[in-house]
């Protein structure tokens, strides 16, 4: 294979990786019930009698989840904006939150750039 192949392939590889990268990191926004780590994953709790519980777990730092419709958990991650204020604030609720989804080992994480009250 000639030099210029070869460049050319990797040029295309790179460019490939590149695209594929910033198609993962576009912004969404998804609807469903942020819930606490301690509560959701450890006991299965969520809903509209377990808000209290939710907000004082979210107040004292436990991790929290976006929980859609569809059963899927999406881990909240601050991108260090008062974003992750609001998450707290709305701990047990519905709300839209719109930001970047990634995937890492499994993990599913939706880095927050945006949160409001969801209209029902």
């Amino acid at each position: 294979m000639s030099k210029q192949r070869l460049l050319v392939g990797m040029a295309l590889a790179a460019f490939l990786l590149v695209a594929g990268n910033l198609a993962a990191l576009q912004e969404t926004t998804l609807t469903g019930e942020l819930v606490d780590k301690a509560c959701f994953v450890d006991q299965g709790l969520h809903g509209p009698d377990h808000e209290a519980c939710a907000k004082r777990c979210a107040k004292r730092g436990q991790p929290m989840g976006l929980l859609t419709d569809d059963g899927l958990v999406m881990l909240a991650v601050s991108d260090g904006s008062s974003e992750h204020e609001s998450l707290k604030a709305l701990a047990g609720q519905m709300a839209t939150v719109t930001g970047t989804l990634a995937e890492e080992d499994g993990v599913e994480t939706l880095t927050v750039t945006g949160v409001e009250a969801a209209s029902n």
